[in-house]
C-alpha cells in the first residue's frame, strides 16, 4: 500500500480499514483502536481546516505526548499542514523558543508556559478545544504534491541551538523502506511487537519510531515522560514482546540499579539505544545486565537510520554502531571532499532517497557549517571512518573538537577513559576559551557525576596513565548530574556556557551561614541564645489587635504543620517522622534552636522505637552531618537546608539527585515546603528573640502531644492521623 500513500495520515486509515479492532495507542488507562484513531484523525482534519489551517502551513503543537496529541499531529498531517512537534514547556534555561526561532504563525498549546511571541495564532488545548475537535464530522484529506515539504521537525540542540529540518513525503517514506530493511523482524505486520514510547515526541527519534509502528498496524503505548530510571524499569517490565529506544544517559542509570537474576528486562523483542555514543565496555554490558536483545542505532532527524549494530556484532564490532543502513551510501571524507582509506578518519556524509530537503532559514551557507547539505550530501557534523570490514567508527562531533598547543583532542576519547574508572558515573568533556585572551588554545573541561564518593587520588593516577599530557584536562568539576535537553542528550552547550564561567561552589554542601559544629559548640550557642532577653512592643506587652494578629498567625502555622507534618498525602513515602528530620535540617541550618529542638525530640518520640541509636542520628542532622542517612534521606535534607537559608543556591541538580536516590514528587514537594515553613517560623522566633531552653530535653512533653494529637490548633481528627505513613526511617551507617 505504500506507493498509494499520497498523504502521510493514509497508514492510518488503511490500518483501521485492514484491522481496525487492533489496538492503536495506549495512554494509561486509555486506548483506542484503528478505527476508532483514524475517525478522531478524520475530525481533527476538519477541525484544522475550520480553524482556519492552510495547506502547507506550518503549525507548532507544544503537547505533552499523549493520544490527543497523535491526533492532532496526525490530522494536521491529513489536512495537508505541517506539524511541528514541541515540548509541551519549554526546558529550563531554555533561551531559544523555536516558534520564534522559525518563524511559526500558529501554535496549538496545552500550557501558557509555551509562550508565543507577539502576532503568532495560539490555541489552547484544553477540554473545550479537544470537545469542540470531537465533535466534528466528516473527513478533510489534502493531497500536495510528493516533493513538497510534509514533515518539520527539529535536531535536538544538544551541540548548540535546534535546527528545523525540513522532509518531504517521498525522503519521509523513503525513511521508512529502509528500516523495513533494516529491522524486518521488528516492523513486520504479521507480527508487530509493542512500541514503547518513552519520551517526547518532540524528539524526532522517537515520533519515527512511532509513525513506523503506525505505519505496519501495531501497538504504540504512550508511557509519561518520567526519567526516573526506577519508575521506567517497571513500566517497561509490565509490558510483554515490546520494544523501545532509550538514550544513552537512561542506559547508563538502568546499568546502575541492581539486578537479581537474570537481566533487567527479560520480555522485550528489541530494547534500541541511539542519539548518543555508547561505550564497547557499556555495549557489552548491556547485553550483560539488560537484555540480550540489544542494538544501537546511529541516525539523524535529517536523514533517518543511517547504521544498526545488531546483537550478534556487538562483541566483534562494538567500537562501531555497524554498516550503513540498505539504500544509505555513507562516506569520510577530507576537507576537500576526498574520500579516505579505511582506518583513517574524516568528515561523515550521507547520501539517499531520505536525506530531507534542507534546514529552515538558517543565516550563512551550509558551506560554512560542519553540519550541513551540500552537493547532493548530507553532513550530520560526526567525525568518522571505516574499519577493514566496513563498520563505521565515530570519533566525535566537528563541534566539540577541542584546539590546544596544536592538538586535536576529541571529548568522547577522553570521555571514555572517565567513563571506565569504578568511581565516575557519567562524564562530559568540553572545551572553554583561555584565560589567556590573546591565545586562541582552549582548556579542556571535565564534567564528572561520581558515583558515591569519589576517591580523586585515584582517578588522577587512573587518567594519567592512559591520558598523554598533550590532551591531559585542565580542571576538572564533580556535579551531581550532566544538563539534559528534552531529549534525554547531554546538553553539551550549557556545559560549555558553565565552563566558561564555571560550575556553581559546592550547591550540594552546607551553606556557609551553617558549618558543621561539634555538639560542645553547638550546646555553647544553645545556651547563650537562651540568655537573650525577648523583645518587647512599645507598651511592653502586645495591644488588643497585636495579640488578635498573634494568636490568628499562630492558628494558621499550626494548622500549616499539620499538613506538612501529620496529614497524609498522596503519593507520599516520607513518614511523619522522617518530615520532622527534614525539618530539623532546615532549623539547624537556620540556626533556630527552638524549631531545631522541637522537631528534634518530635523525631526520637516518633521513631525512636526503631532503634535506640536515632536520638544521635537527630544530633548528627542537628550538626549538619547526614552521612548516616540513607541516599533519598540524605537527598531531601541536603534540598531542604539550601531551600532554608539559600534558596537562589537551589538548582535542578538537587531535585535531579533526589528522584534519582527514589525520592518521589510529592517527598521533594513536601522538602521544599517544610522548609520554607521552617525558614518563616524560624524567622520570626529568632527576629523577637522568643523564649528558648537551653536544654533540648524541655520540649520532649510537647513532642509526646504533637505525636499524638498533632499540632494544638487545627489538629486533624484521629483517624486521619492514623492513616498516616508507617514510622520508618532509613539510615545507612558508615563501614
Amino acid at each position: 500500500m505504500q506507493g498509494a500513500w499520497e498523504n502521510l495520515s493514509d497508514p492510518v486509515f488503511d490500518q483501521a480499514s485492514a484491522r481496525g479492532d487492533a489496538i492503536a495507542l495506549t495512554q494509561g488507562k486509555r486506548t483506542v483502536n484503528y478505527r476508532e484513531f483514524a475517525e478522531k484523525v478524520a475530525k481533527a482534519s476538519v477541525f484544522m481546516r475550520d480553524l482556519g489551517v492552510k495547506p502547507g502551513e506550518v503549525v507548532g503543537v507544544a503537547m505533552a505526548t499523549s493520544i490527543d496529541h497523535a491526533i492532532v499531529s496526525f490530522g494536521l498531517m491529513r489536512a495537508g499542514a505541517i506539524p511541528l512537534d514541541l515540548p509541551p514547556k519549554p526546558m529550563p534555561g531554555a533561551i531559544i523558543n523555536p516558534v520564534q526561532l522559525f518563524g511559526v504563525g500558529r501554535l496549538i498549546r496545552e500550557s501558557s508556559a509555551f509562550a508565543a511571541p507577539a502576532g503568532v495564532t495560539v490555541h489552547e488545548a484544553d477540554a473545550a478545544f479537544l470537545s469542540e475537535l470531537d465533535a466534528k464530522r466528516g473527513d478533510f484529506r489534502e493531497v500536495r504534491d510528493a516533493d513538497e515539504v510534509h514533515n518539520f521537525s527539529m535536531t535536538s540542540g544538544s551541540t548548540g541551538f535546534p535546527k528545523g529540518v525540513l522532509t518531504t513525503r517521498r525522503q519521509w517514506l523513503a525513511r521508512f523502506d529502509t528500516a523495513l530493511k533494516l529491522f524486518p523482524d521488528i516492523l513486520t505486520p504479521d507480527h508487530p511487537p509493542t512500541l514503547l514510547v518513552i519520551g517526547g515526541m518532540s524528539f524526532s527519534a522517537f515520533f519515527f519510531f512511532l509513525a513506523n509502528q503506525l505505519f505496519i498496524g501495531g501497538p504504540v503505548v504512550l508511557m509519561a515522560e518520567n526519567p526516573n530510571e526506577k519508575f521506567l524499569r517497571d513500566e517497561i517490565n509490565n509490558w510483554d514482546d515490546a520494544v523501545s529506544l532509550i538514550t544513552p544517559p537512561l542506559a547508563r542509570k538502568f546499568l546502575a540499579l541492581p539486578v537479581e537474576d537474570g537481566v533487567l528486562f527479560p520480555k522485550l523483542r528489541a530494547l534500541f539505544i541511539g542519539a548518543a555514543p555508547l561505550y564497547p565496555d557499556e555495549k557489552a554490558a548491556v547485553l550483560k545486565k539488560l537484555t540480550p536483545n540489544f542494538r544501537e542505532v546511529y541516525g539523524s532527524a535529517a536523514c533517518g537510520f543511517i547504521s544498526s549494530l545488531n546483537t550478534e556484532e556487538i562483541s566483534t564490532h562494538g567500537d562501531s554502531v555497524g554498516r550503513p543502513a540498505p539504500g544509505v551510501e555513507v562516506e569520510a571524507v577530507d576537507a576537500n571532499g576526498t574520500p579516505v582509506p579505511a582506518g583513517s578518519f574524516g568528515h561523515l556524509r550521507i547520501r539517499g532517497p531520505g536525506i530531507s530537503k534542507g534546514f529552515v532559514s538558517e543565516k550563512g551557507t551550509d558551506a560554512d557549517k560542519a553540519e550541513g547539505f551540500r552537493d547532493g550530501w548530507y553532513y550530520p557534523g560526526d567525525l568518522g571512518g571505516f574499519d577493514a570490514n566496513g563498520y563505521i567508527q565515530l570519533k566525535g562531533r566537528l563541534s566539540d573538537v577541542i584546539y590546544r598547543r596544536g592538538a586535536e583532542i576529541m571529548p568522547l576519547e577522553l570521555e571514555q577513559i572517565f567513563a571506565g574508572h569504578e568511581s565516575v558515573a557519567d562524564a562530559a568533556v568540553v572545551g572553554a576559551p583561555s584565560e589567556d585572551k590573546t591565545s586562541k588554545d582552549q582548556r579542556v573541561i571535565v564534567f564528572i557525576v561520581p558515583r558515591g564518593e569519589p576517591d580523586k587520588a585515584a582517578l588522577a593516577q587512573y587518567c594519567r596513565a592512559r591520558i598523554p599530557e598533550a590532551k591531559f584536562p585542565d580542571r576538572v568539576f564533580f556535579v551531581k548530574s550532566l544538563p539534559k535537553n528534552a531529549n534525554g542528550k547531554t546538553d553539551r552547550a550549557k556545559l560549555k556556557a558553565l565552563a566558561r564561567r564555571g560550575p556553581e561552589k559546592k550547591p550540594a554542601e552546607a551553606p556557609k551561614t551553617q558549618p558543621v559544629q561539634t555538639p560542645a559548640d553547638q550546646q555553647k550557642k544553645r545556651e547563650a541564645r537562651a540568655k537573650e532577653q525577648p523583645l518587647r512592643f512599645p507598651g511592653g506587652r502586645p495591644d488588643i489587635g497585636a495579640a488578635q494578629t498573634i494568636l490568628a498567625v499562630e492558628g494558621q502555622l499550626n494548622g500549616l504543620s499539620n499538613e506538612l507534618f501529620v496529614k497524609p498525602q498522596p503519593n507520599c513515602s516520607l513518614s511523619r517522622g522522617e518530615r520532622e528530620l527534614l525539618a530539623v535540617a532546615a532549623a539547624a541550618a537556620n540556626g533556630c534552636f527552638r524549631s531545631m529542638d522541637v522537631h528534634g525530640a518530635c523525631v526520637i518520640e516518633l521513631l525512636g522505637k526503631e532503634g535506640a541509636d536515632i536520638a544521635s542520628l537527630v544530633e548528627d542532622v542537628k550538626r549538619g552531618v547526614f552521612a548516616r542517612l540513607d541516599p533519598k534521606m540524605r537527598a531531601l535534607a541536603e534540598l531542604a537546608r539550601t531551600v532554608a537559608v539559600t534558596p537562589r543556591q537551589m538548582a535542578q541538580s538537587f531535585i535531579d539527585a533526589a528522584a534519582k536516590a527514589g525520592a518521589k514528587d510529592t517527598d521533594i514537594a513536601l522538602a521544599v515546603a517544610i522548609a520554607s515553613a521552617d525558614a518563616m517560623y524560624s524567622s520570626r522566633m529568632e527576629a523577637m528573640r522568643a523564649p528558648t531552653s537551653a536544654n533540648p530535653k524541655d520540649y520532649v512533653p510537647m513532642a509526646r502531644e504533637i505525636a499524638k494529637k498533632g499540632y494544638a490548633i487545627g489538629a486533624p481528627p484521629p483517624s486521619a492521623m492514623a492513616g498516616a505513613a508507617p514510622k520508618v526511617i532509613r539510615t545507612q551507617r558508615s563501614k
